[in-house]
Parts: C-alpha cells; structure tokens; sequence
C-alpha cells in the first residue's frame, strides 16, 4: 500500500512539473488572448467618450501583453518561418504608439483605434500556431536538470521520510516486546515465589511427617514431587541470577538446562569451549536463558527427537549458542511467520532482538534443527 501511494504521488509530482516545463509560457499567451477580447468588447464606446482614461488602459493592457509575447522565444521561431507574424506584430506596436501619443487627433485615434481591433483579431491565428509550437517544442536542458534535480529531492525526501517512519515502528514495537517480556517474566518470578513459599513447604512439611512415622512411600513421594517443584521454581525463574554469584555463568545456566532435561528421559549434551566470556548484563542472560529453554523445549516436545545438545563456542568478540537435535524438523511455513503459527519461534525471536543477538534457525524435513544464536560482547 505504501509503495503505491510512493509511487501515485512521485508520477503526480512529475506530470506537474513537466507540464509546467513544457507550457511555461502559455500564461501570456491567455493574458494576449484576453486582452484583446477586452480591447474588442470595449473600445468602441471607449473610443467615443470624452474622457479617454478607460480607452488608454485597453491599449495599455495590449501593450504590455504583446510586449511579453515578443520576450518569448516561440515568438522568435514563428517570426523566423512566417514573416507575417514579425510584421504583425511590428504595425501592431506602430498602433499603439499612435493611440497613446497624446498628440494625435480624435479622428486619427479613432481609425487606427478600428486597425489595431482587425490586426488583434488576425493575430489569433499567431495564438493557435504558438500553442502548437509549445506542444511539439521538448523540454530545454536546464529545465530538464531542473527537473531531474527536483525530483530527485522529492524522492529523497519521501524516502528519508518513510525510512523514519519505519524505524519509530520498529523502536515501537521493540519497546512493546520488551515490555510483554518483562511482565511475563514479573509473571514467572511470583508464580516461582507462591510455588516455593506454599506448595513446596506444604510438601516439606508431608515428608516431615511421613519421616516421622516412618511412612516411607509417602516421605519418597512427597520428596519426588518436592525436586519437581523446585526444577519448575528454577525454570521459571533460576534464584541465582546474580552477576556476583557464580552459578549466574552462562556455562552454569545451560548445564543446568541440559541436565534437567537429561532427567526427565530425554538425552541431552552440553559442550563448552574454555574461558567463555561471562555476561555482566542481568537482563541479556536472562533473554539468553529463555530462548535456549524455548529451544530445548521445541526440541522435546515438538520435533520427535531422541536427543539433543548445546554448544557454547568463544569466537572473537562474539559468543555462539548452537541447539541441536536429531527430530522431524521445523515446517517452512512455521519458520516464515512463526508468529502466527509458533509463539515460541517468535518469542525467541523477540527476545534475539531485544538483546540485539543474531538468531538462525536451519530445520531441513526428517533431519533435525539448528539454531544459532549470536551474541556480540
């Protein structure tokens, strides 16, 4: 729709301008033809009357348009073919000197007064011949560098115009990103915390008791289900995301997902090159954290894999994440608007953007994905 409209008002912008390069002239062409309509209409009576006032400004407005028609350089050409015009013209200007001489006599003014009327209406013949000359004369070179600069500026213009538009719709819509992540993960955080500080105790408190009466298959189960919701308390939001504490290292961060899912049943294998760059901004671990998660998570329950890795590699001033695994594969159309289809791909996304990380996702038909996600520090 933009680019139509981009369009629409770029050929609108050029049929304006060329047209007025091409018809410059054609306002004293109107202003000759009305001021000899004028001139006929009115001298007769003007003519007669004893005041002349009314009859000198009719030949003083002819005067000034056959002054301006004589400036134009159509007028020369025609002149040039038709020796006509240029003697026209030429007795034409004679009249008028006679009529505004303050010496000639009311007999003479009034007949040349008459010649000047027939001499006005032959000329339209000049006015049709100097309309067609304007139609088949080209445009000159410097009205054409004039307009090849104009509109250059107007495309620069609309252009610079447009590419801001779009990046305050980007920054818009990055803030807003920003903003659901945020709450979501406000969202997570309390429900960890109403998990540990209710469910989890309650359960501490069963496997208390059953230890108490010595009621091991309760005390067992209670402390089962205690390790699950502590696994779910840390995926939803890990307690240790500290930048002092080591346990905030990224290494520690993904080992800690690899692991987790490794006891679920499902094999997973973390790699690390050595001296891995830590992370000193909170906020761009934690976004790392959720999109490997994301990642882990596709790859456990959507793809029908058997396995799946990561490998964490030191390259200059980057660090490169790959996930991969051995499943079905990512369908195209998810890959091309995962937002439609896939929160999760656009959530990782999102998320890729925010942190201003790169992020690749190769996914080919029964032969697993990869998705790489690079981070510059």
């Amino acid at each position: 729709m933009r680019r139509r409209v981009f369009q629409f008002f770029t050929f609108f912008i050029f049929l304006i301008f060329f047209e007025s390069c091409r018809f410059v002239s054609d306002s004293n062409v109107k202003a000759f033809s009305d001021a000899a309509q004028k001139y006929s209409e009115n001298y007769r009576e003007a003519v007669f009357n004893e005041d002349k006032t009314e009859f000198f400004a009719l030949v003083k407005n002819v005067e000034a348009s056959v002054k301006k028609i004589e400036a134009t350089q159509s007028f020369k050409e025609a002149c040039a073919e038709k020796q006509s015009f240029k003697e026209l013209f030429k007795r034409m200007n004679f009249q008028i000197n006679i009529l505004l001489d303050p010496k000639t006599s009311d007999a003479r003014r009034k007949q040349i007064a008459w010649d000047l009327n027939s001499d006005l209406e032959n000329s339209a013949y000049f006015k049709d011949f100097y309309l067609l000359k304007q139609k088949e004369q080209p445009p000159s070179p410097a009205q054409i560098l004039i307009f090849i600069g104009f509109f250059l500026a107007i495309v620069a213009i609309i252009t610079a115009a447009s590419f801001g538009f779009y990046k305050i719709r980007l920054l818009k819509q990055k803030k807003f990103n920003q903003k659901i992540l945020e709450i979501q993960e406000e969202e997570r955080l309390r429900i960890s915390n109403e998990l540990h500080d209710t469910i989890a105790q309650n359960l501490k408190s069963i496997q208390m008791e059953s230890e108490n009466q010595k009621n091991q298959p309760v005390s067992k189960l209670a402390s089962d289900s205690i390790n699950q919701i502590r696994a779910l308390c840390y995926n939803l939001m890990p307690p240790d995301f500290n930048i002092d504490n080591a346990e905030s290292k990224l290494e520690n961060l993904l080992d800690f997902l690899c692991k987790d899912l490794t006891s679920k049943g499902f094999a997973c294998h973390f790699f690390s090159d050595e001296k891995i760059p830590k992370i000193e901004d909170k906020n761009v671990l934690l976004n790392i954290f959720r999109i490997v998660q994301e990642a882990l998570n596709n790859a456990q329950t959507h793809s029908q894999a058997t396995n799946c890795s990561i490998l964490v590699k030191n390259k200059e001033s980057s660090i490169i994440i790959f996930v991969t695994d051995n499943g079905i594969g990512i369908p195209e159309r998810i890959l091309k608007n995962g937002k439609q289809n896939h929160y999760g791909i656009h959530s990782m996304r999102s998320r890729a953007e925010i942190i201003g990380a790169k992020l690749d996702i190769k996914s080919e038909e029964n032969d697993g994905t990869e998705i790489r996600l690079e981070i510059k520090i």
